[in-house]
């Protein structure tokens, strides 16, 4: 049935009911800007009683993170849910994926979350490549406000419709077939050369 992946996700996570569920994948480190994403859902758990964020990763940082949670009064309803194995199950289990960072690469991140028709929110600063539905919201990250308006526009479990021929070229066969082809191009221009 519609939504039944995404309470079988919650329900293991501790979620209730529909609560609305922010997810973040990544791992504590300054570029990854939890200061302003923390700011952020604050403005978020203000207008919405219902939501909680999800923080998904380990590192240096962290127990900064957590203060900064405790300091806004927010230590139940932000998750820390560490370094997980099973990211695709919280993407089902969310409602919308943020990712504020001050600088990426290509995130496969969003990639992932993308694929699983999450809403996603990333930074103006981050590559638009990582776009691959064109669903992608790149907001800036000078102004919490913005993400936490953006973020409270979604509805619970508004899964997105998306075309999956635009995740062809991050399937891991079809990425090694190119790959091989190319070589073996290069290996010919150079018997040849």
């Amino acid at each position: 049935p519609p939504g039944a992946p995404r309470a079988w996700a919650g329900a293991d996570l501790g979620l209730i009911g529909d609560q609305f569920a922010i997810l973040h994948v990544g791992r504590f480190m300054p570029q990854k800007n939890h200061r302003f994403l923390i700011e952020a859902f604050s403005e978020v758990a203000r207008r919405r009683p219902d939501a909680v964020l999800l923080l998904v990763g380990a590192g240096g940082a962290e127990a900064l993170v957590e203060g900064w949670v405790a300091e806004r009064g927010l230590t139940d309803r932000v998750m820390f849910l560490g370094q997980r194995d099973d990211v695709e199950r919280l993407y089902m289990a969310a409602d919308a994926f943020c990712l504020p960072s001050l600088y990426e690469g290509l995130c496969l991140v969003g990639v992932e979350a993308q694929a699983t028709g999450l809403p996603c929110f990333l930074s103006d600063r981050i590559t638009r490549e990582v776009d691959v539905t064109g669903i992608v919201r790149f907001l800036p990250i000078d102004n919490p406000a913005i993400w936490a308006y953006a973020m409270c526009e979604i509805e619970p479990v508004a899964r997105l419709a998306i075309d999956r021929a635009g995740f062809a070229d991050y399937d891991i066969e079809r990425a090694a077939k190119k790959l091989t082809a190319r070589y073996l191009e290069l290996g010919k221009e150079l018997q040849h050369g």
